[in-house]
């Protein structure tokens, strides 16, 4: 048996997931929480094989309960399950430690088969970003991006995905100066000088696909 601890502030996804673990037959669901730090609590009594957190909680987010989780836990993996389906969600998660990511909108069976491949010491991700599975966070230097904060950071995939403030500032509904102050910010971080650099800054990364 796989033994699971989950943590997600959404009462409809810890049903269905307790449901979900309960009709396949080769996991114990230990325990649940409602936010990140609850969740730290259990994983430290339990030390469970596999924690399936959600992306975003209250108190605490599951990707900044990652790497404590490995201090405290070091036997468990981590899988980190969240409704945003983009590529560098999945690296920002990779980064921090975990060990798969997958999204909420996933069946059932491939969310059980991630808990398995993970529990198994593999990386799971969702077709589509099966690339991942091998990438090599040692000899990628990412870690500058995450350095960037939030609003930076949507800001750069925005303007590595299109190249144009002005579909950014639409996209994030707010105004081309907004976006061109943020962008100046993150210029001034990665050490570029215009929106093509960080276009190709981001594609050698594999932060986005050329």
């Amino acid at each position: 048996m796989i033994r699971v601890v989950h943590a997600d502030d959404h009462p409809v996804v810890r049903a269905g997931l307790a449901l979900v673990l309960a009709n396949s037959g080769d996991f114990n669901l230990l325990a649940q929480a409602d936010d990140g730090e609850r969740a730290l609590a259990l994983i430290e009594r339990h030390q469970p094989d596999v924690a399936v957190l959600d992306i975003s909680m209250p108190n605490l987010s599951g990707l900044t309960a990652t790497p404590r989780i490995h201090k405290i836990a070091p036997r468990t993996r981590v899988l980190i399950v969240s409704v945003h389906e983009h590529r560098h969600y999945a690296i920002r998660a990779i980064c921090a430690g975990a060990n798969g990511y997958m999204h909420k909108g996933a069946p059932a069976t491939e969310l059980c088969e991630a808990i398995r491949k993970v529990h198994a010491g593999k990386r799971a991700m969702p077709e589509h970003l099966r690339e991942l599975e091998t990438l090599d966070i040692q000899s990628e230097p990412t870690l500058s991006v995450w350095e960037l904060s939030r609003r930076e950071q949507e800001v750069f995939y925005l303007l590595a995905d299109c190249n144009n403030s002005h579909e950014a500032a639409r996209e994030l509904g707010v105004s081309i100066k907004t976006v061109d102050s943020h962008r100046g910010q993150i210029l001034r971080k990665l050490g570029l000088r215009n929106n093509a650099e960080l276009t190709r800054f981001a594609i050698a990364q594999g932060l986005v696909k050329a």
